[in-house]
């Protein structure tokens, strides 16, 4: 399989320092590996501790938040944050 892989930097908010960040995007994911950052299961360098997945018609956020943990620390549904479930609000002008 092919996989599209793109590079990025992202600035620190804060102190303006980059960090670089790998994105993978497959057929089932997209998964993310800022540089120095991983997973239990993978080599130094090659680990992406976040990805977004749909799994039986949810999509979802998976972070691997603790690189000794094989498991997920936090996974997270994106159902409420679709925009057909924005709730109708008056104007009050």
């Amino acid at each position: 399989m092919n996989f599209n892989l793109i590079t990025v930097d992202i600035i620190d908010v804060g102190t303006g320092d980059p960090i670089e960040v790998e994105t993978k995007f497959t057929p089932y994911s997209i998964l993310m590996g800022p540089k120095g950052y991983g997973d239990f299961c993978s080599n130094d360098g090659n680990g992406y501790p976040v990805m977004i997945e749909k799994l039986d018609g949810e999509l979802r956020v998976i972070i691997w938040g603790d690189i000794n943990k094989e498991d997920p620390t936090h996974i997270i549904s994106l159902e409420g944050a679709k925009e057909d479930l924005r709730k109708k609000t008056l104007d009050t002008h």
